[in-house]
C-alpha cells in the first residue's frame, strides 16, 4: 500500500513538471527552511528592538553558514520595532522565531519564486504563520525597453569568503547610512583585514579612505 501511494505521488509530481507549472516552492527556499532556520544558536537579548535582534539572528547565522537569513517586513507599521528581552541556548532559528513572535502576534513565512529577488526570504507580519512556504508573484519577462529594476539586495556570490565579505560589507553601508560611522568602520576593518582577497574588501578599503580623510 506503501508504495503504491509513493507511486501515486511521483506521478502527481511528474505530471506538475510535465504541465510547466512552477513548483510551490524552490531551492532558494527550501535551503532556508531546512538549513538556515534549523541553526543551533544561542542568544541573549536585553530589551533589544526586534528588528535589530532580527539582524543579529542573521549574522550569526551568517558566521555559522556563511550566508545570512534576508528579512522582509510586512507593510509599514505592521510589524512594531518593539524591545524584547530573550535568551537561549543551542536553539533553532525557527523556534526562537516562535518564542520572539508569538508574544506579539506575529508570524513568518518564505518566501518562494524563480528568479524573483527575495526568492529565499523570510517574511515577517501579523499571523500565526511557522516557515509556510508563500509563492510570489512571476515577474513580467523582461524586454529591450524594460528598465533594470534595482536590486533589493546584492546577489550573494558562491564563494564562501566573498559571501560573507559581502555580508559585512552590506552591514556597514547600512550604518553609515543611519549615520554610524564608528560602528561601520569596525565592520570595514574586519571585512579589509579578514578577506583581504576579495572583491568587498577591495570597495571597503576605498569606504575607509574616504572615512578617514
Amino acid at each position: 500500500m506503501r508504495r503504491l501511494v509513493g507511486v501515486l505521488a511521483g506521478l502527481v509530481l511528474a505530471t506538475a513538471a510535465a504541465s510547466g507549472q512552477p513548483s510551490a516552492t524552490t531551492p532558494a527556499a527550501e535551503h532556508t527552511r531546512t538549513k538556515l532556520l534549523k541553526v543551533q544558536l544561542s542568544v541573549n537579548f536585553n530589551k533589544m528592538p526586534l528588528r535589530e535582534a532580527l539582524k543579529e539572528i542573521a549574522h550569526l547565522v551568517n558566521e555559522n553558514t556563511e550566508r545570512p537569513i534576508f528579512w522582509t517586513y510586512a507593510a509599514d507599521g505592521a510589524v512594531p520595532n518593539v524591545p524584547v528581552t530573550y535568551n537561549c541556548r543551542d536553539k533553532a532559528v525557527d523556534q526562537i522565531l516562535d518564542d520572539l513572535f508569538k508574544q506579539h502576534g506575529l508570524g513568518f513565512t518564505i518566501l518562494a519564486g524563480d528568479d524573483h529577488p527575495r526568492d529565499g526570504w523570510v517574511r515577517v507580519g501579523p499571523g500565526k504563520d511557522r516557515g509556510d512556504i508563500t509563492r510570489l508573484a512571476v515577474l513580467p519577462p523582461m524586454t529591450a525597453t524594460t528598465p533594470m529594476p534595482t536590486p533589493a539586495t546584492p546577489v550573494v556570490p558562491d564563494d564562501p569568503n566573498e559571501a560573507a565579505a559581502l555580508a559585512r560589507l552590506t552591514a556597514a553601508k547600512t550604518l553609515l547610512g543611519q549615520g554610524k560611522a564608528a560602528d561601520a568602520r569596525l565592520i570595514l576593518g574586519v571585512v579589509s583585514g579578514k578577506y583581504p582577497k576579495t572583491k568587498a574588501a577591495a570597495e571597503a578599503k576605498d569606504i575607509l579612505e574616504k572615512l578617514n580623510k
